[in-house]
């Protein structure tokens, strides 16, 4: 009889504990509803390969066939075959300081200044929260940096950088 009021009980807490990971958005590292928010505004510009970002303001960026692009240096991780990808200019930060990059999509990113890759400072992603897949943190001087996108799954990809906070 305990061995199943204990089962029962189990039961009980999984149960619970799906419906809770039902969406995803909570299992992020740290807090990314403006970015959520920002990615899933339905006005957003479209942006070709070499265009120019803004900081705040989303774009739906249009992407090439990863073997047709031509990034300012090697992504850090080889491009397969089928994906997609592009470079992307931030013509200048603001200020100095920290910032997001947030994307749709699955895909990976090159932040790039003074033509040499930066690390990020912190990273989070889930495959499960509708309209961001993956948010990156870098330092970023006040100057021009390049985004480069590879190995993307899809031929368009929602971008915003903001300020963090």
């Amino acid at each position: 009889m305990k061995a199943m009021a204990l089962a029962a009980a189990l039961a009980l807490c999984s149960g619970a504990a799906i419906a809770q990971e039902a969406s995803g958005c909570d299992k992020f590292k740290f807090p990314v509803d403006r970015e959520r928010a920002a990615l899933g505004e339905p006005d957003q510009s479209i942006l070709e390969n070499g265009g120019a970002l803004e900081v705040g303001k989303p774009f739906q960026a249009r992407l090439t066939a990863s073997a047709a692009v031509r990034f300012e240096t090697a992504p850090a991780r080889a491009s397969a075959p089928d994906s997609f990808g592009a470079v992307l200019k931030l013509p200048m930060a603001p200020a100095a300081g920290a910032y997001t990059i947030s994307v749709s999509g699955p895909a990976w990113l090159d932040v790039l200044q003074d033509g040499a890759p930066i690390k990020p400072s912190a990273f989070s992603g889930v495959r499960d929260c509708p309209n961001i897949r993956k948010v990156l943190k870098y330092q970023l001087a006040a100057k021009p940096a390049t985004i480069q996108i590879s190995n993307a799954k899809q031929e368009t990809l929602a971008i915003v950088v903001l300020e963090s906070r």
